[in-house]
């Protein structure tokens, strides 16, 4: 897939910002189990504990996107594929 003008704009501010040693990361959790989850039954519901573990990771390991559980990264690849 081509990067659209908007992505390539981001990719780059995100690049400025670590040159000057400032990082970010792109976390995707999916659902966590709080007050503003609850409802109906959400996918993939995690725990604010299994949250905080995966946030931690993210600050040690400093990567541009970080998906958990692991399978749901392989869920959005595989959509994002058939769609």
């Amino acid at each position: 897939n081509k990067p659209n003008q908007k992505e390539i704009k981001v990719s780059s501010g995100w690049k400025t910002l670590k040159s000057k040693g400032i990082n970010i990361t792109n976390v995707r959790l999916g659902f966590v189990n709080t007050k503003m989850a609850k409802g109906n039954k959400m996918p993939f519901m995690i725990s604010p504990d299994e949250a905080a573990k995966h946030l931690i990771k993210c600050i040690k390991k400093k990567p541009l996107r970080y998906t958990a559980p692991w399978f749901v990264g392989f869920y959005i690849k595989l959509l994002s594929l058939i769609l």
